[in-house]
């Protein structure tokens, strides 16, 4: 009984062996010249940065006086930080209550203070909810929650060159639905508190938000009507459109530009040179009154000097 018992599993190994082995057996080895002649052969990928590990990269910032250290924001991997120029990546933002990065800020003053808003500003199908703002006072190696969870994503932190505990935030609200949490923010606590200082409609909100270099009491918020559905997305309207605050954000008036499919980015020209040219085309968008379309010209000069003001189409420009 044992003999047979020994024979049967003599023979199943056998059968085993021959069915892992047959593969191989069968397989036939490419000849030298068919491998000659295989220029990929040797073709190797190697991972550049944060990308590959956290998807788009939505926000990057550096340290002024050291060219070395960098962040990077993810989309759906946090943030990584670099001491070296870019040659290895840490990520220092892996325990907090999401992973969806929408702009990172440095301290003027102290660099080593990193404000991170959340929730990429970017409102694809496959966006991550955002949830509110951190701040580290250790140049990353700590976080802490100073509020803002429910305004959805966070399209730009803004901290005053002149007053550390003045941070601006402009928050694009949920990417799914309505919310009357979207608009600008501020802190003149250093984010202790926050109040709300713009507000349209429960689905417009924060597109891009900058303040006027040397001037910070002057910003503007390009405000964008939109609202995500899993197959579409749904943007413009007549509440989209640029607004000016030259009151620390105390008192904010609409300077046009409203209209359907209107994505507004917004930045500064740092040459004043240039600056006096392309303000004509912002001129031709911010005018006073409530607004009015472009006409083709106009919008082949917006084009042509964009600088100052993006009109974006897709949810991926800056």
């Amino acid at each position: 009984m044992i003999k047979r018992r020994r024979s049967c599993s003599m023979a199943a190994l056998t059968v085993i062996a021959l069915l892992v082995a047959l593969p191989a057996l069968t397989a036939q080895e490419p000849s030298g010249e068919q491998s000659n002649t295989d220029v990929l052969k040797n073709l190797k990928f190697r991972n550049l940065g944060p990308a590959v590990a956290g998807g788009r990269v939505s926000a990057v910032v550096g340290v002024p006086d050291d060219p070395a250290i960098y962040y990077a924001g993810a989309a759906a991997g946090g943030v990584f930080k670099t001491t070296d120029g870019g040659l290895t990546w840490k990520p220092i933002f892996e325990h907090e209550g999401t992973a969806s990065i929408g702009d990172i800020a440095l301290d003027p003053q102290n660099p080593n203070a990193v404000w991170v808003g959340t929730g990429e500003a970017n409102p694809r199908n496959d966006v991550i909810d955002g949830g509110g703002v951190y701040l580290s006072t250790d140049a990353g190696q700590s976080w802490k929650f100073m509020g803002l969870g429910s305004v959805g994503q966070i399209s730009k932190v803004i901290v005053d060159p002149t007053n550390s505990n003045t941070v601006f935030v402009g928050a694009m609200g949920h990417v799914w639905a309505p919310n009357a949490d979207r608009g600008v923010y501020r802190t003149t606590d250093g984010g202790k508190t926050w109040k709300k200082v713009l507000f349209v409609d429960d689905s417009t909100g924060v597109g891009d938000l900058v303040m006027e270099p040397g001037n910070p009491k002057v910003l503007y918020a390009g405000m964008w009507q939109f609202r995500r559905y899993p197959w579409t997305l749904v943007d413009g309207g007549d509440s989209s459109g640029i607004y000016r605050s030259t009151e620390e954000a105390d008192r904010r008036h609409a300077q046009g530009a409203a209209g359907p499919q209107r994505h507004f980015r917004c930045s500064y020209e740092p040459r004043a040179r240039v600056r006096a040219h392309r303000l004509q085309a912002w001129h031709a968008v911010a005018v006073d009154g409530p607004g009015r379309p472009l006409d083709p010209g106009e919008r082949q000069s917006l084009a042509r000097h964009s600088s100052l003001l993006l009109l974006a189409p897709r949810s991926f420009a800056r």
